[in-house]
Order: C-alpha cells, then structure tokens, then sequence
C-alpha cells in the first residue's frame, strides 16, 4: 500500500495519506479523499507507517499535471531531510539530491516509466545533508488515467545501505577467501544433491587435470575420475559422510588428461535440512602429489636413518643435538634421551687436533667438508676409530640452521689395515719381518749410521741342507723347523736387532749398533741356538746354517749389504758348512765372478753360442747302434769350448737350466728328426736327453716336453729322458707323480747314475722307467775289483726282474766291454765306441747304418769329456 498526497499546499499532515489501493480504484479520482471512516483509515495508516519505518520504507508520487511530488515521512527519514522543509519543488531539484551517476540514472529510469508505462526498479546514492552517503533501492510505477494516458508515478524507495555494505564484505570475504584458497592451491566446490549440479572453482578443475573449466560436473563424473584402484574407497567415505557419520576425507588417484598419475586430498561436510536429510555437500580438493612425494621420501629417509648401522646426528648450530639415530645409540651406547640438547664435546677424545675441531664450525658457515678420520669415545669409555662426514642442515630459504653427521665405525677397516700391512711387511709362516721391510729398515740403518759415524752389519742365514729334510719329511715337517728356527733366532739375536725371513730356509739379522766384534757375537749365538736338536713334527732332527757377515761402508746401500752378506753366505757353505765367513776382496771377486758367468751365459743362450755333441749308445748283443745322448758344450768366444763342468752348476743355481734344458730337448729332437726325414737314416735315431732338478720341478714340464715332439714331428717313442738317481730320491712321492706324467706323452725314462743315489728298491718298483744306467764308478772296476762286477750283476739281475733295461756308461776299456757282456748288460756308451761328439761327425754313424766299434774311437788317454 503505497500512500499519495499533495504538496501543492506544502507538507501533508498524517491524515492525509491515502491507501494507493483506494486512490487508484476503478470510477474513483486519484485525488480524491477516501469514503472509509475516519478512524479506520487513520489506524489502516499508523499500521502502514509503522511497516513502512520498521523496512526502512517510504513511498513518493508525482503528479505529472501540476508537477506535485509527494513524500511519506520515511523518505524524509531516508533522505535526512526535515519534513518541515517538504519535498523538493522542482524536478532539477530532485534530480539533485542524488550523486552525479544515480541522477543519471534517475532520470532514465522515470522517462522509462513515463514512455513506456513500464515498471522499473533501480539504485541509486544520494549524500544527505550530513554528508552520509545512503544507498537505496528505488521503484516506480505509471499511474494512467481511463484514456490509458500516465498522469502520475508512484513508487517506492528503501534504505538499503546496510544491505549494501553486508553485500559488500560478503563479495570482499569471497574474494578473499578465493584469493587465500588459490594462492594456496585449493580448489572448492559446492553440490547441490537436489539437482547434482556442483560450483566449482577452476582450481578444482585444474585438481584433475583441466586447464579450462569442465562444463558439467556431479558426483558421478567425479567417480569416474577416480582411479579404479581407489573408487570403491572413495564411494564408501561418501557415503559414510553422507549418512551423516562425520566429514568426507580421503585421498586417491587420478589420471590426468596426459596420462600422469596425481595424489589428490578432498574433504568436504555433508548439510542437512529439519528431517535430516541431505540436501547439499561443499568442500576443498588439493593436489597432494608432491606433499605425497616428499612425505614418503622423508619417509624412506627416517627409514634409512632409524635402520642405518651408521649413527647419524642432527645439531643445531650451537651445537645441541637435535636428532640422534638408533646407529648413534648402538655406536656410542648412549640413549636418545640423554643426548637430546647437549653437545657432544664429551664424545671427542682428548687428542683430537684444531682442524678436526674446527669442522663444525665450517659445516656451520655452509663451507664442504671433506669425509675424515678421527677417534671418538664410547659410553663405557672405549675408544672408537670412526669416519665423520659433515653437511650443513638448511631451512627452506638456504640458511644453514644445523648440521648433520654421519658417523661410521670404521674399526674392522682399521684393524684389516692394519692386518693387511703387517702382512705386506711380514713373513706368513714366521711372523717375521719380509724382505720389503728388511730393506726398508736396513736402508733407515745406514741413514742413521752414517748421521753418527757408525756402522751396520748384515747376517745372512742359509740352513744346511734343508732342502734334503724339506723334500724328506715334507712340507708341513719343514714349516714346522722353519718356525722353530724363527723363534730361536729372534730369541738368539739382541732386542734392538731385526730378524727377517729372506725367502725359503734363508735369514737375514740385521745389527745396527756395534762393529764387526758384535756381529761375530750374534753370529755364534745364532750358531748356538740352532744346535739344539729339533722335536717339531716326526723323527728328531739337526740342523747347522751358514753364515755370512757384511759390514756397510760410507756409500754402501741396502742392496749392496745383502749382496755381500749373501756371496759371505756362499763362501762359508764352501768353507764346509756350519760356518761364519765375512765379506772380503776375495769373495767379492768370486761373487763377481758368479755374477759374470751368470750373465754370459744368458748371452749364450740368447746368442746362440751353446753347442750339441752326441755320444752313440751302442748294443752289446749285435754292437747295433741303438741312438745317441744329447751333451751340451759352450762355444765361449773367449774361453773355447767348455763341457759342462764349466757352467752347468751355475745354470742350477740361478734357474737358467729350465730354458737351457727346453733348448737341449729341441735341438735334440730336431737334429734327430733331420736325419730320417733326409734319408741318413730309414727312421729318426733314438735320442737320450738329461732332466735337471729344476726341470723336473716344472709344473708344466711335461706340456713342454709334449710340444718339442709335435713341434719337430719326432716319435715319442724314440726319446728318453734319464734323471738322476739322487734327483729321483729328492722327493720321491712328489717326482712319481711328475714322471708318470711325463711317461704319459709317451717317452721313455731312465735313471741315470743308478747305484748312488741309495734307492729304495719300493720306490724304484713304483717308479715309471725303462731303463737304468749304471753309473761309471761302478763300471770302472770291472775286470779289476770283484765287488764291482757282483754290484753291477746285482743290478742287471734286478733289472732284468723288474723288466727294465740296462746301460752301462763310462765304458772305456775292452776289458769293461767284455764283462758286461758276460753279466748280461744290454747297452753300453763311453770313450771305448767314441767320445761326444759334433753332429755333423755323428751323422757318418747314421749314414752307415752302424755302431763305432772300438777301433773306431779316438786316443782313450784323451781327456774325458760327458
């Protein structure tokens, strides 16, 4: 009920308004005064304006005939004007009430309602007289006469600033509240479970994947976003939510338009109207993928720290501990608790340097530290050998805030060090020093010695003749004197003097105090020491050593005085063992002399100066000529033609007879090879070679032996390789087992020099030969001395037991000749058919199909050469 009055007469008073519903009855003027009595109109009125106060609402007319405006007392109020003022006179004048924009809009909106007759409803800011501004919310409605002509408007106008304004920090909470959620990347939404339409914000959207905003969304298509794998998890929390048994949250998978996989969190709240039913769902949803990543990579890291062997600490930068890992616990044996907040200077132990201390303080400032050693102190007090590696701790900006160490027990390492030192330095079966240290400290000796004007003097130790109770006994019994002599040398020598194992049964005492006087001294007391008899393993034995002395000089090295020591060594075993003997001239010149030889007779070797000469082995049935033995000369340039007397023993002692003896058997092999494939002879003649003990030590002899015979294409069975006796008896289980791999190539064997050599008739039962010869101590008597012919016939009675074969050599005399052939020898070789000689001169034998007879040797009182 909008009320109308005139203001033509000025202001209305209270009785005057009239209902707009009576104004604008049909057949009645608008101006007219109501029929209704007086009393009821008037309260109809104070009911009206009290409605109108309480919605801070007024209602205005304007008569458009006499340009009238009307006011009802709360627009008044509204406009902050004093009724006893009256409304505004002119229409200007009311278009001047509001500010610029809203008089703007005034007028359009009044002319609207005029042209058209259209109701129209608009806002519009007025400032009052006070200077408030008041937001209001107008409407205005043509009034038309029976012709359908506007000649009047009404309407309405209410205050609704206070709306405005609640309108306005609503909008600013929203934006806000927007702007917080997207600066956080939050996404929100809103369902309505009536219509399953949802709000959503584009960062929702952008939770699965979508750069621009997806047109429909409800509870299924967001289901059907979910990964299969969580679906049913996720439903099942929905639902739960939605029955009213708390919030909605839960986290799943989804699969993103370009095919990555991503970690989302929704939590939403379900609301529910009077009856309890459910009627909307409004929420967030955040992309936790990298909160997911980082949650389980600092998962696997406190994993890795609480199950690491390793103590790893966390410290502020003062220094308190902020962490202290289960490995820190079991490492220095003292418990998280106790070690929370304090430092850990109690841990250092007190020799600790500055720059182990000043790590911390590096680390702090941000600076690498490189991983280093140190000690630190258990809680019972033992000492830990551990390695620290420091870093600096930094807060999400880069500024350092701690450190972290980690603290490896690095003491078995330590001790392996240690262990493995000791070993590279020391013997494994003696304990005592090897040579490497020998040298070392022997090289500090003479340093120091020649700082004080002293001098050192070198032992060197070799045991008599233990190869022979070594290759006896065997090798456990040998390593078992070996450290027996250890011990009693070390007990023997003075403290301050180095007992080192050289190598094999050879000893070095290494005396830095005293003269040549003091080195006697040690010397007998070493002597003494191994007198006593030995009670190791098996049978008791006795043992003497050799000893030899060199003394150091002003420019002497460490290599010099143990050369020296060892030619000393030499000279006393030629002394007769058991001996001491100082280095000298003399020996010096014989060692030089050893020396010389040694190195020219490599240069034979590689220089092609050694020579074969062939001594024919002749059938004493049909004086056949069976084959030949293969002897070596040297053509020395300077010295002529050395037998091998001259250098042999030589080539023993520094291992050359390995390569010499491989050049013997292929020369051999080749020479005789030649001779059938030519046509000297219809096949290869037999060929004897000798093994040394060094060959026969070769683990791969008898591939060697294998590839001269392929190599030359000579019949296996047409050489034979003769050992000595003594050789064989060395270490007879081990060279049965060599010999028989031997024999396997198919070659035969023969023991050479048989009688001197004390064989067991066991062993020679086991052994794999075919023939024995007679050595020429026991050939020489024959004819002459009837023990002899009872040995020899001995040893052809035996043979011929055992199946073997036997040759005598040495044969020189016709009277020789002709016992052997009465005591039934087989074959026979020496000076008496022909000495060794050149392959070109052996070859007339093969050529002639025969063996030298005896008046075909050369002048028996020639010198005997073999």
């Amino acid at each position: 009920m909008v009320p109308v009055y005139n203001t033509s007469m000025g202001s209305p008073g209270a009785d005057e308004w009239l209902p707009t519903s009576l104004a604008t009855a049909p057949g009645r003027d608008p101006t007219a005064v109501g029929t209704r009595p007086e009393g009821e109109t008037r309260r109809a009125l104070e009911r009206l304006h009290e409605a109108q106060r309480i919605g801070l609402i007024g209602d205005w007319a304007f008569g458009l005939a006499h340009a009238t405006i009307s006011w009802s007392p709360q627009v008044y109020e509204i406009m902050g004007r004093d009724p006893a003022d009256g409304p505004p006179q002119t229409y200007e004048e009311m278009a001047s009430i509001y500010e610029p924009d809203s008089a703007r809009t005034w007028r359009r909106h009044v002319n609207r309602a005029v042209e058209t007759g259209q109701p129209q409803s608009y806002d519009l800011v007025l400032e009052r007289p006070d200077g408030e501004r008041v937001h209001v919310s107008a409407t205005a409605v043509a009034r038309t006469d029976e012709h359908g002509n506007v000649v009047a408007l009404t309407g309405t106008i209410q205050d609704v600033t206070a709306r405005d304004r609640a309108e306005r920090l609503l909008l600013e909470s929203e934006l806000r509240l927007g702007f917080a959620l997207d600066a956080a990347q939050i996404g929100d939404w809103d369902m309505d479970l009536r219509t399953n339409v949802a709000r959503r914000s584009l960062r929702h959207d952008q939770c699965f994947g979508y750069l621009e905003p997806v047109r429909e969304w409800g509870h299924d298509t967001f289901l059907a976003h979910v990964a299969a794998v969580d679906r049913g998890r996720v439903n099942a929390a929905y639902q739960q939510a939605m029955s009213g048994m708390g919030d909605y949250d839960v986290e799943f998978r989804v699969t993103w338009p370009d095919g990555s996989v991503h970690w989302l969190w929704s939590k939403g709240r379900f609301f529910f109207d009077d009856s309890g039913r459910p009627y909307r769902v409004a929420g967030i949803q955040v992309d936790v993928t990298e909160r997911r990543r980082e949650v389980e990579a600092a998962n696997r890291l406190a994993a890795i720290v609480e199950s690491s062997e390793d103590a790893i600490i966390s410290q502020d930068r003062s220094g308190a501990v902020t962490s202290w890992n289960p490995g820190a616990e079991r490492l220095f044996g003292h418990p998280a608790a106790q070690m929370l907040g304090r430092d850990l200077d109690h841990l250092v132990t007190p020799g600790a340097t500055d720059d182990e201390r000043n790590h911390f303080d590096l680390a702090t400032r941000g600076e690498a530290v490189a991983p280093f050693e140190a000690q630190r102190r258990r809680g019972d007090g033992t000492v830990l050998d551990v390695m620290l590696t420091l870093s600096a701790l930094r807060d999400v900006d880069g500024h350092v805030v701690g450190v972290s160490t980690i603290v490896r027990d690095i003491g078995n390492r330590k001790r392996l060090e240690s262990s493995l030192r000791h070993q590279a330095l020391h013997d494994a079966l003696t304990g005592l020093p090897n040579r490497a240290l020998l040298d070392d400290r022997t090289s500090h000796a003479l340093t120091a010695a020649h700082a004080r004007g002293s001098t050192v003097a070198v032992l060197f130790l070799d045991l008599d003749r233990f190869k022979v109770l070594n290759d006896a006994d065997g090798h456990a019994a040998g390593d078992a004197v070996l450290v027996e002599v250890a011990h009693r040398l070390r007990a023997a020598a003075r403290p301050e003097d180095t007992v080192a194992r050289f190598g094999g049964d050879e000893f070095v005492v290494l005396c830095e105090t005293g003269g040549l006087v003091t080195a006697h001294h040690v010397a007998e007391r070493l002597h003494e020491s191994l007198s006593h008899p030995f009670h190791s393993e098996g049978p008791v034995r006795f043992l003497a050593a050799s000893i030899g002395i060199a003394m150091a000089h002003s420019d002497s090295t460490a290599t010099d005085l143990l050369r020296d020591a060892d030619a000393a060594m030499y000279r006393a075993k030629d002394l007769g063992r058991g001996r001491t003997a100082v280095f000298d001239a003399d020996i010096r010149a014989r060692a030089s002399a050893r020396l010389q030889a040694t190195t020219a007779l490599r240069r034979a070797l590689s220089e092609g100066e050694l020579r074969l000469h062939y001594q024919p082995i002749v059938d004493l049935a049909d004086e056949r000529l069976l084959g030949f033995e293969a002897l070596v000369r040297w053509q020395h340039p300077e010295q002529g033609l050395l037998g091998p007397g001259a250098f042999i023993a030589d080539a023993e002692e520094t291992g050359l007879i390995v390569p010499l003896g491989e050049w013997v058997l292929r020369t051999a092999l080749e020479q005789s090879a030649r001779w059938g494939a030519t046509g000297t002879a219809s096949a290869p003649p037999h060929m004897s070679v000798n093994l040394s003990a060094r060959q026969l030590d070769e683990p791969d002899l008898a591939r060697v032996i294998a590839a001269a015979l392929e190599a030359s294409a000579f019949p296996a069975s047409a050489l034979t390789l003769e050992v000595t006796e003594s050789v064989v008896m060395r270490d007879v289980l081990r060279n049965v087992e060599h010999l028989r791999a031997v024999r396997e190539t198919g070659v035969d064997l023969s023991i050479d020099d048989f009688g001197t050599g004390y064989s067991s008739l066991v062993y020679l039962k086991r052994l794999p030969v075919t023939t024995l010869k007679i050595d020429r101590e026991f050939v020489d008597g024959l004819g002459q001395h009837p023990h002899d012919s009872a040995i020899v016939a001995a040893v052809i009675a035996m043979a011929s037991a055992l199946e073997l074969r036997v040759v005598a050599e040495g044969v020189e005399t016709p009277r020789q000749l002709a016992e052997l052939r009465r005591l039934g020898c087989d074959a026979a070789q020496g000076f008496l058919f022909s000495r060794p000689v050149p392959a070109e001169q052996a070859e007339r034998w093969v050529q002639a199909g025969r063996a030298p007879t005896p008046s075909d040797a050369l002048d028996g009182s020639a010198a005997r050469q073999g």
